[in-house]
């Protein structure tokens, strides 16, 4: 098992870094974050607590990540944010929203819509890879 602690380990610090980066990348500029939410395509009002609730929730999802007892749990929120993060890129992509959606917080300002999807894909296959392995050590130690 200690092949698939390193993989577990190596999973979670990638996501812990990701997320933690995020969330403060948003609350630094949060008014520029909360602005650019407000011009989204959103029922009124829900973009202020979507402002607080987008960080708050990467935040926890990297604190649940760092301590093997609440891990699998972080793994399964991560899944659960880089998968409606990766939705949100790729309905980008498609153009549904008539106009530019905002990077709302984006890992690379710079970064094109389409590699931000691929990128999106990458944490979210490592957040179901992690997920797996974790459940997998958890169910061997029973």
């Amino acid at each position: 098992m200690k092949k698939n602690h390193t993989a577990i380990n190596t999973c979670a610090a990638a996501l812990i870094l990701l997320f933690i980066y995020t969330a403060s990348a948003k609350l630094i500029d949060f008014r520029s974050f909360r602005t650019a939410l407000s011009r989204q395509l959103l029922p009124a009002g829900f973009s202020r607590w979507l402002a607080w609730i987008l960080p708050g929730a990467e935040l926890l999802t990297a604190a649940l990540l760092t301590f093997e007892r609440s891990r699998s749990t972080g793994f399964g929120l991560a899944a659960v944010l880089m998968f409606a993060f990766t939705a949100y890129v790729g309905l980008a992509l498609t153009g549904a929203y008539g106009q530019v959606p905002c990077s709302c917080g984006g890992v690379l300002p710079a970064m094109g819509w389409e590699l931000h999807f691929w990128f999106n894909c990458f944490f979210l296959a490592l957040s179901c890879i992690g997920l797996w392995l974790q459940r997998k050590e958890v169910n061997a130690i029973q």
